[in-house]
């Protein structure tokens, strides 16, 4: 493969603890990750994103402080490498304040959660905000019924 573009999201797996006691080899993991793609011959735009929050107490050992711990690591890698950053852990942070159904496991987005990363990438590429879906519909167990056709 020789992308024009790629783009770094480490899971919020990385963070379980089981994973997390690995923390001080995370930088030099992600560099070595990152050296593969900057050796291609299509000489990539690279981008690093901050992961998706967490919600309350997190889900599968995923905890909102591991997430917390990592955001500056990766912010402080992009800077040293000179990549771009995409915010995704805001871009769809702010939406989930208020309207947690955006994480319907308090982790993974939902297909509606997806579109918000989506258009955060979209952003970042190519510096316009995507004027595709942009509502959030409440989840089906809120919405109200359609009311039944006459014939």
């Amino acid at each position: 493969f020789e992308p024009a573009v790629v783009i770094i999201m480490p899971g919020t797996n990385d963070t379980k603890a089981k994973n997390w006691k690995f923390k001080e080899q995370f930088v030099a993991d992600y560099q070595d990750l990152i050296a593969q793609f900057q050796k291609l011959d299509s000489k990539p735009r690279i981008f690093l994103c901050d992961p998706c929050p967490v919600l309350k107490s997190g889900a599968y050992g995923i905890v909102n402080s591991g997430l917390q711990a990592e955001i500056p690591i990766i912010n402080k890698l992009a800077a040293d490498l000179e990549l771009g950053v995409i915010n995704i852990h805001d871009a769809i942070g702010g939406p989930v304040a208020k309207n947690p159904h955006l994480l319907p496991d308090n982790v993974h987005p939902s297909a509606q959660g997806y579109t918000i990363l989506a258009n955060a990438v979209f952003k970042a590429l190519t510096g316009e905000d995507y004027n595709g879906p942009s509502t959030i519909a409440p989840p089906p167990a809120q919405r109200k019924p359609a009311a039944a056709a006459k014939n």
